[in-house]
């Protein structure tokens, strides 16, 4: 169960950081296969405000990058709610690659914006490598789910106890939208 426990960390670590920042979430699903050894989770996150700016588009995606970093950050909380960033980072490489994938991604598209004319191979690698926007925000994501570590570990625990090997569990948009935990989080700043 311990791989459970990771994953439905991992997918309420998005999805708490999501409605945070404001964005509109839905369901949360894991599924362990038989053997433990394979796994699918999601988080449903959904964009909803209108962009009418380059400030908005960038506010958007350094707020869905930090979600996708969200993730990994949970994954890796400690007994003292404390998020180990090096972890995190050495996680978005290997099982949660595909986050980080999207963030890189993100990223890539937010410096193209905003720097159309200086935009190369090489510029992007210098611009978004350690210390830049990739850290501050991972920086930013780590604060988001230690201010909210608790409840983050009290949703997962509540879908981990569903969680059989080789089903689907899940918490639906419905539970989530009126659940108990849920009705004071706080908004966060970014």
């Amino acid at each position: 169960m311990k791989l459970a426990r990771s994953i439905c960390r991992h997918e309420f670590g998005h999805y708490v950081a999501a409605r945070a920042l404001g964005f509109k979430t839905g369901i949360v699903r894991v599924e362990i296969g038989d053997n433990e050894r394979s796994y699918l989770g999601s988080a449903l996150i959904v964009p909803t405000e209108p962009h009418t700016s380059l400030q908005s588009v960038e506010r958007h995606i350094h707020r869905r990058i930090v979600v996708l970093l969200s993730g990994a950050c949970a994954e890796t909380l400690n007994q003292s709610s404390k998020v180990e960033i090096e972890k995190a980072k050495r996680l978005l490489k290997t099982t949660a690659c595909s986050d980080g994938e999207k963030a890189a991604e993100l990223s890539s598209l937010l410096y193209g914006l905003k720097f159309a004319e200086a935009f190369t191979v090489d510029s992007i690698e210098t611009a978004l490598g350690p210390g830049k926007l990739w850290d501050d925000l991972l920086i930013k994501a780590a604060s988001l789910i230690e201010n909210h570590a608790e409840l983050v570990i009290k949703l997962a625990e509540e879908l981990l106890a569903k969680v059989r090997p080789g089903e689907r569990a899940s918490l639906d948009a419905r539970v989530l939208d009126t659940h108990p935990l849920l009705t004071n989080l706080k908004q966060a700043e970014m």
